[in-house]
């Protein structure tokens, strides 16, 4: 599941929705394995949590960072937002609320996009950050359009999510990342999501335009 939008987005923004409908029932198909996977495997309260890789009955595959990743959660936002329809219950429920500094975390542990950073030292990353304030946003409005209340859990962790890491002027993968990160290939010989956070998702507000276009730049000669 993780790398569906990668590779059947595009038959949406190219109106083959023909294509698409082909494999894009796997979410309807899924959904009670990942009802089950966040309400009873997990002991979260609401949500559905889709996972990164799965058998035909949509069981999770085993792997330690098959549990851990993040990224795939709002890709049905996204296949929805082309047709209007979603939940994003389990979004709100990840996230949790810091005691110290007020705002939403997500992790640790997590992977990020790239799966290359230790997930028990990975907490607020840039585009997961963004990724997550799209999808919510996103439930939110298409709640709106339907004349229904926005639970209440969508909007507060929307609207208090960290903010996104900066190190010297740049949006930093995570939050505490090791300040040498753009010269370390770990780091660097990986998904570019940094380049990501406007140009791949629609602008949102935790997004300063000009720190991501100097961002991007950063990512082009790194």
């Amino acid at each position: 599941m993780e790398m569906f939008f990668w590779h059947s987005a595009h038959w949406a923004l190219f109106n083959n929705w023909d294509l698409l409908n082909r494999a894009s029932g796997v979410y309807a198909r899924f959904l009670p394995s990942t009802l089950a996977r966040a309400q009873t495997q997990q002991g979260f309260p609401t949500g559905a949590r889709w996972p990164k890789m799965t058998d035909p009955s949509g069981r999770m595959a085993p792997g330690e960072i098959n549990e851990l990743l993040l990224w795939e959660q709002p890709h049905p936002l996204v296949f929805a937002e082309y047709q209007y329809r979603a939940t994003a219950d389990w979004m709100a429920a990840c996230a949790r609320r810091n005691a110290s500094t007020g705002v939403f975390d997500l992790g640790p542990p997590l992977y990020v996009v790239g799966e290359d950073t230790r997930p028990n030292a990975t907490r607020n990353p840039a585009f997961e950050l963004v990724y997550w304030r799209f999808g919510l946003a996103a439930a939110s409005t298409w709640l709106e359009r339907l004349g229904e209340e926005v639970p209440a859990a969508c909007t507060e962790v929307k609207e208090n999510l960290a903010p996104l890491p900066i190190q010297d002027g740049l949006y930093a993968m995570y939050e505490g990342i090791p300040s040498d990160f753009w010269d370390t290939p770990a780091f660097t010989n990986d998904h570019p999501a940094l380049v990501g956070l406007y140009g791949w998702l629609p602008m949102t507000a935790n997004v300063s335009l000009d720190i991501a276009k100097a961002t991007a730049e950063k990512v082009w000669t790194s």
